[in-house]
């Protein structure tokens, strides 16, 4: 889609305000995606991290579907 978008905005003579809406919203689209991608495997680095430290113990998982945060330094 976002190829789409930056060919019809190359090729168009004159400026199209939907279209610049649609491409700037998929770029930030794909740059959350991206972000949420690394959290996700961060926090899975995270728990497998706790998990090998305390093995007697339950494993854990960890979750973050509020925003784009990472595990605590």
């Amino acid at each position: 889609m976002l190829n789409q978008c930056f060919d019809k905005v190359q090729k168009s003579k004159a400026p199209n305000e939907k279209l610049k809406l649609q491409l700037r919203e998929q770029i930030m689209l794909k740059h959350i995606l991206c972000k949420k991608k690394e959290q996700q495997e961060r926090l899975k680095e995270w728990a497998a991290e706790i998990n090998a430290i305390d093995t007697g113990h339950a494993k854990i998982t960890v979750e973050n579907s509020i925003n784009l945060e990472g595990p605590p330094r």
